[in-house]
Protein backbone atom coordinates (compact mmCIF):
# COMPACT_ATOMS: atom_id res chain seq x y z
CA UNK A 1 0.00 0.00 0.00
CA UNK A 2 2.74 2.35 0.63
CA UNK A 3 4.29 1.56 -2.29
CA UNK A 4 1.67 2.13 -4.28
CA UNK A 5 1.30 5.53 -2.65
CA UNK A 6 4.74 6.16 -3.45
CA UNK A 7 4.22 5.47 -7.39
CA UNK A 8 1.15 7.33 -6.99
CA UNK A 9 2.82 10.55 -5.89
CA UNK A 10 5.91 10.16 -8.22
CA UNK A 11 3.78 9.69 -10.88
CA UNK A 12 1.83 13.14 -10.10
CA UNK A 13 5.28 15.11 -9.29
CA UNK A 14 6.12 14.33 -12.83
CA UNK A 15 2.33 14.95 -14.66
CA UNK A 16 3.36 18.58 -12.69
CA UNK A 17 6.68 18.81 -13.72
CA UNK A 18 5.61 18.34 -17.99
CA UNK A 19 2.78 20.51 -17.28
CA UNK A 20 4.29 23.34 -15.73
CA UNK A 21 7.59 23.06 -18.25
CA UNK A 22 5.41 23.61 -20.85
CA UNK A 23 3.58 26.29 -20.29
CA UNK A 24 4.28 29.74 -21.64
CA UNK A 25 2.98 31.54 -18.76
CA UNK A 26 5.90 30.78 -16.55
CA UNK A 27 9.42 33.20 -16.14
CA UNK A 28 11.72 34.11 -13.72
CA UNK A 29 9.14 36.13 -11.75
CA UNK A 30 6.56 33.32 -11.47
CA UNK A 31 8.81 30.60 -11.37
CA UNK A 32 8.95 29.78 -7.51
CA UNK A 33 5.56 29.27 -7.13
CA UNK A 34 5.37 26.34 -9.44
CA UNK A 35 8.53 25.17 -7.67
CA UNK A 36 6.67 25.35 -4.34
CA UNK A 37 3.86 23.65 -6.33
CA UNK A 38 5.68 20.70 -7.50
CA UNK A 39 7.28 20.23 -4.13
CA UNK A 40 3.61 20.47 -2.04
CA UNK A 41 2.69 17.41 -4.26
CA UNK A 42 5.88 15.24 -3.17
CA UNK A 43 4.46 14.17 0.23
CA UNK A 44 7.60 14.51 2.39
CA UNK A 45 6.53 13.98 6.03
CA UNK A 46 8.31 15.55 8.80
CA UNK A 47 10.00 11.92 10.34
CA UNK A 48 11.31 11.67 6.73
CA UNK A 49 15.05 11.22 6.62
CA UNK A 50 17.68 13.15 4.25
CA UNK A 51 21.57 11.50 3.84
CA UNK A 52 24.67 13.36 2.44
CA UNK A 53 27.50 10.75 1.58
CA UNK A 54 30.74 12.51 2.49
CA UNK A 55 35.07 11.39 2.74
CA UNK A 56 36.59 12.19 5.51
CA UNK A 57 38.49 15.72 5.20
CA UNK A 58 38.58 19.13 6.71
CA UNK A 59 35.39 19.94 4.81
CA UNK A 60 33.35 17.43 5.88
CA UNK A 61 34.94 18.03 9.80
CA UNK A 62 33.86 21.86 9.47
CA UNK A 63 30.29 20.47 8.45
CA UNK A 64 29.60 18.80 11.27
CA UNK A 65 31.20 21.87 13.62
CA UNK A 66 29.34 25.11 11.78
CA UNK A 67 26.38 22.83 10.93
CA UNK A 68 26.29 24.38 7.57
CA UNK A 69 26.16 22.85 3.79
CA UNK A 70 28.11 24.38 1.15
CA UNK A 71 26.15 24.77 -1.81
CA UNK A 72 28.30 23.84 -4.78
CA UNK A 73 28.43 25.36 -8.48
CA UNK A 74 27.13 23.06 -11.46
CA UNK A 75 30.79 22.95 -12.94
CA UNK A 76 32.39 21.43 -9.51
CA UNK A 77 30.07 18.18 -10.46
CA UNK A 78 31.37 15.06 -11.82
CA UNK A 79 29.00 15.02 -14.37
CA UNK A 80 29.79 17.05 -17.61
CA UNK A 81 26.13 17.54 -18.82
CA UNK A 82 24.88 18.82 -15.50
CA UNK A 83 22.57 21.47 -16.16
CA UNK A 84 23.19 21.73 -19.49
CA UNK A 85 20.75 22.45 -22.71
CA UNK A 86 20.88 19.09 -24.56
CA UNK A 87 19.36 19.96 -28.42
CA UNK A 88 19.54 17.56 -31.36
CA UNK A 89 19.41 17.65 -34.70
CA UNK A 90 15.16 18.15 -34.88
CA UNK A 91 16.13 21.22 -32.40
CA UNK A 92 18.51 22.49 -35.60
CA UNK A 93 16.04 21.89 -38.29
CA UNK A 94 12.93 24.04 -36.04
CA UNK A 95 15.77 26.82 -35.95
CA UNK A 96 16.53 26.82 -32.08
CA UNK A 97 18.95 29.41 -30.95
CA UNK A 98 21.92 28.28 -30.29
CA UNK A 99 23.80 31.04 -29.03
CA UNK A 100 20.52 31.52 -26.38
CA UNK A 101 21.43 27.98 -25.56
CA UNK A 102 25.17 29.01 -25.31
CA UNK A 103 24.18 32.17 -23.20
CA UNK A 104 21.44 30.07 -20.67
CA UNK A 105 24.74 27.21 -20.43
CA UNK A 106 27.18 29.78 -19.16
CA UNK A 107 24.58 31.06 -16.75
CA UNK A 108 23.63 28.05 -15.46
CA UNK A 109 26.84 27.07 -14.85
CA UNK A 110 28.10 29.75 -13.22
CA UNK A 111 24.77 30.71 -11.03
CA UNK A 112 23.07 27.87 -10.36
CA UNK A 113 24.21 26.44 -6.64
CA UNK A 114 23.30 22.96 -5.55
CA UNK A 115 23.82 20.76 -2.10
CA UNK A 116 22.98 16.99 -3.16
CA UNK A 117 20.93 14.87 -0.76
CA UNK A 118 19.92 10.81 -1.34
CA UNK A 119 16.86 8.90 0.22
CA UNK A 120 19.32 5.54 1.25
CA UNK A 121 21.88 5.23 3.40
CA UNK A 122 22.80 2.01 2.20
CA UNK A 123 23.88 2.93 -1.04
CA UNK A 124 26.72 0.84 -2.00
CA UNK A 125 27.61 2.45 -4.77
CA UNK A 126 27.36 6.18 -3.13
CA UNK A 127 29.50 4.73 -0.47
CA UNK A 128 32.22 3.99 -2.99
CA UNK A 129 32.22 6.99 -5.21
CA UNK A 130 31.15 10.09 -2.54
CA UNK A 131 32.78 8.82 0.57
CA UNK A 132 36.00 7.34 -0.41
CA UNK A 133 35.40 3.56 -0.72
CA UNK A 134 34.01 3.23 2.43
CA UNK A 135 36.08 5.51 4.61
CA UNK A 136 34.02 8.66 5.29
CA UNK A 137 30.76 9.03 6.52
CA UNK A 138 27.13 9.50 5.30
CA UNK A 139 25.29 12.15 7.15
CA UNK A 140 22.15 11.65 8.28
CA UNK A 141 19.25 14.71 8.35
CA UNK A 142 15.57 14.83 9.37
CA UNK A 143 13.35 16.94 7.23
CA UNK A 144 11.85 18.57 10.30
CA UNK A 145 14.91 20.13 10.89
CA UNK A 146 15.10 21.89 7.26
CA UNK A 147 14.46 25.14 7.28
CA UNK A 148 15.50 26.53 3.71
CA UNK A 149 15.23 30.37 2.56
CA UNK A 150 11.75 30.88 0.16
CA UNK A 151 14.78 30.97 -2.37
CA UNK A 152 15.64 27.78 -2.07
CA UNK A 153 13.84 25.05 -4.58
CA UNK A 154 13.88 21.63 -2.63
CA UNK A 155 13.13 18.72 -5.34
CA UNK A 156 13.90 15.20 -6.43
CA UNK A 157 15.60 14.43 -9.68
CA UNK A 158 14.25 13.50 -12.55
CA UNK A 159 15.94 10.63 -14.70
CA UNK A 160 14.63 10.40 -18.10
CA UNK A 161 15.63 7.64 -20.28
CA UNK A 162 17.39 10.14 -23.07
CA UNK A 163 17.32 13.35 -21.60
CA UNK A 164 18.30 15.39 -24.60
CA UNK A 165 14.77 13.95 -26.84
CA UNK A 166 12.70 13.11 -23.47
CA UNK A 167 9.30 14.77 -22.41
CA UNK A 168 11.13 17.00 -19.60
CA UNK A 169 13.47 18.27 -22.17
CA UNK A 170 13.33 21.98 -22.00
CA UNK A 171 14.18 25.46 -24.11
CA UNK A 172 14.07 28.65 -22.73
CA UNK A 173 13.05 31.93 -24.04
CA UNK A 174 14.70 34.84 -23.13
CA UNK A 175 11.90 35.38 -19.98
CA UNK A 176 12.79 32.03 -18.91
CA UNK A 177 16.29 32.05 -18.05
CA UNK A 178 16.91 31.29 -14.25
CA UNK A 179 13.59 28.86 -14.49
CA UNK A 180 15.32 26.91 -17.13
CA UNK A 181 18.45 27.13 -14.96
CA UNK A 182 16.70 25.10 -12.11
CA UNK A 183 14.34 22.57 -14.41
CA UNK A 184 17.73 21.72 -16.34
CA UNK A 185 19.29 21.09 -12.86
CA UNK A 186 16.41 18.87 -11.66
CA UNK A 187 16.87 16.46 -14.65
CA UNK A 188 19.90 13.95 -14.98
CA UNK A 189 20.51 11.17 -17.14
CA UNK A 190 19.27 8.09 -16.26
CA UNK A 191 22.83 6.57 -15.80
CA UNK A 192 22.66 8.51 -12.76
CA UNK A 193 19.22 7.25 -11.18
CA UNK A 194 21.30 4.98 -8.81
CA UNK A 195 22.02 7.94 -6.43
CA UNK A 196 17.95 8.16 -6.07
CA UNK A 197 18.98 12.02 -5.40
CA UNK A 198 16.70 15.41 -3.79
CA UNK A 199 18.53 18.92 -4.50
CA UNK A 200 18.58 21.90 -3.00
CA UNK A 201 18.77 24.35 -5.66
CA UNK A 202 19.43 28.39 -5.19
CA UNK A 203 19.62 30.79 -8.35
CA UNK A 204 22.50 33.06 -7.05
CA UNK A 205 24.28 36.34 -9.66
CA UNK A 206 26.82 36.61 -6.81
CA UNK A 207 30.11 34.82 -6.83
CA UNK A 208 30.44 34.90 -2.82
CA UNK A 209 29.78 31.48 -1.10
CA UNK A 210 26.73 30.11 -0.40
CA UNK A 211 25.72 27.59 2.55
CA UNK A 212 23.04 26.53 3.85
CA UNK A 213 22.03 26.53 7.66
CA UNK A 214 21.16 22.21 8.58
CA UNK A 215 21.99 20.27 11.26
CA UNK A 216 23.32 16.59 11.15
CA UNK A 217 20.94 14.18 13.72
CA UNK A 218 23.28 11.31 12.54
CA UNK A 219 26.67 10.20 11.13
CA UNK A 220 27.00 6.54 9.98
CA UNK A 221 30.66 6.16 10.01
CA UNK A 222 32.20 3.65 6.91
CA UNK A 223 32.47 0.04 7.25
CA UNK A 224 36.30 0.75 6.14
CA UNK A 225 36.89 4.26 8.05
CA UNK A 226 39.63 4.06 10.34
CA UNK A 227 40.18 3.73 14.40
CA UNK A 228 41.35 7.06 13.84
CA UNK A 229 38.95 8.62 11.96
CA UNK A 230 36.15 7.30 14.48
CA UNK A 231 37.73 8.97 17.38
CA UNK A 232 38.70 12.20 15.54
CA UNK A 233 34.00 12.23 14.83
CA UNK A 234 33.76 11.39 18.56
CA UNK A 235 35.99 13.77 20.15
CA UNK A 236 34.39 16.34 17.49
CA UNK A 237 30.80 15.92 18.92
CA UNK A 238 31.80 15.74 22.51
CA UNK A 239 34.16 18.78 22.87
CA UNK A 240 31.28 20.98 20.60
CA UNK A 241 28.37 19.37 22.93
CA UNK A 242 26.45 18.58 19.16
CA UNK A 243 23.67 16.68 19.71
CA UNK A 244 24.60 14.12 16.95
CA UNK A 245 24.51 10.12 17.30
CA UNK A 246 27.02 8.15 15.36
CA UNK A 247 26.31 4.54 13.89
CA UNK A 248 28.87 2.27 12.15
CA UNK A 249 28.23 0.84 8.95
CA UNK A 250 29.26 -3.00 8.86
CA UNK A 251 29.29 -5.78 5.76
CA UNK A 252 26.02 -8.33 6.97
CA UNK A 253 24.65 -11.28 4.95
CA UNK A 254 21.57 -9.31 2.68
CA UNK A 255 23.74 -6.18 2.95
CA UNK A 256 25.84 -3.34 4.84
CA UNK A 257 24.20 -2.17 8.00
CA UNK A 258 24.13 0.70 10.58
CA UNK A 259 24.20 -0.58 14.46
CA UNK A 260 25.19 2.07 16.93
CA UNK A 261 28.56 2.98 17.91
CA UNK A 262 30.52 -0.17 19.28
CA UNK A 263 27.85 -2.51 18.99
CA UNK A 264 27.98 -4.15 16.11
CA UNK A 265 27.48 -8.16 15.90
CA UNK A 266 31.25 -10.53 16.46
CA UNK A 267 29.72 -12.29 12.98
CA UNK A 268 29.46 -9.40 11.30
CA UNK A 269 32.83 -7.27 11.69
CA UNK A 270 33.58 -7.54 7.92
CA UNK A 271 35.84 -5.11 6.32
CA UNK A 272 33.68 -4.31 2.63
Amino acid sequence: MVGSRMENTKKRYKELFREYISSHDVDDISMMNYFHKLFEECDVKKNKKFYRYRPFNEYTLTEIINKKIYMSKLSDFDDVYEGRYLIDDNDIQRGVNRGLIDVCNDYSQKHIRVTCFSTDKKNIPMWYYYANKHTGICAEYKFEDFSFPKNVVFLPVIYPLRREVSEYKYIPNVRQRGFGAIVNSLIKQRAWSFENEWRAIKLDESSDPIYLSLKMSKIHIGANASKESIDVIKNLIDKNGLDIQIGEMTMTETGIESFSLGSIPQEYKIKI
